[in-house]
C-alpha cells in the first residue's frame, strides 16, 4: 500500500509534517527542555546545570520553606487548584480573603478591579510591572513573616 499523499484525498494531516519539517531546516523549531529540578537561579535542564534567566521566579520564594508549607495546607484545605477558571468554577475564600488583604492594605485607586488568578501570581492589577513585582514582593514577605 502507498503511503497517503497530501491534499483533499490524500494525507490531511500532510501539512504539519510539512510546517515541522520547514521550521527544522530553518532552525526556527523549538525543542521544549525538561526541567529536572526545583526552580531557582540555578537549575538542572536535560542534565546540565544551568543558569536560569527565563523563570517568573524571580522573586526566589517557589521553594522557600514557609511558602511550601503554606501552599501544602492549602491544597490538603482546597485541592490544587478550582479547576475552571472563576468565571465557570466561582472563587476560592482563599481568592477573596487574598483579595480583602490586598484591598485593606492598599488604597482603592491603586487596586481599582484587582483580582487574583488561581496561581496567585498573575494578578490583574492595574500599573507597571514594576508595580505588580513591588506588590507581589510585599505580600510574600508579609507571608513569610505572618508563618513564622
Amino acid at each position: 500500500m502507498n503511503p497517503p499523499r497530501s491534499g483533499v484525498a490524500g494525507n490531511k494531516l500532510q501539512f504539519i509534517l510539512d510546517e515541522t519539517e520547514r521550521l527544522k531546516k530553518e532552525g526556527l523549531l523549538i525543542n521544549i527542555r525538561t526541567i529536572e529540578s526545583a526552580q531557582g537561579a540555578w537549575i538542572q535542564v536535560d542534565g546540565k546545570r544551568v543558569l536560569n534567566l527565563c523563570s517568573n521566579n524571580y522573586l526566589g520564594f517557589a521553594n522557600h520553606p514557609r511558602l511550601k508549607e503554606a501552599a501544602c495546607k492549602a491544597i490538603e484545605a482546597f485541592g490544587v487548584g478550582p479547576a475552571a477558571v472563576r468565571t465557570i468554577a466561582g472563587t476560592t475564600s482563599l481568592h477573596a480573603s487574598l483579595e480583602a488583604r490586598l484591598a485593606s492594605n492598599w488604597s482603592a485607586a491603586a487596586l481599582d478591579g484587582a483580582t487574583v488568578s488561581a496561581d496567585g501570581l498573575n494578578s490583574d492589577l492595574h500599573g507597571s510591572a514594576e508595580y505588580r513585582a513591588a506588590l507581589i514582593a510585599v505580600l510574600a514577605a508579609r507571608a513569610v513573616t505572618a508563618a513564622a
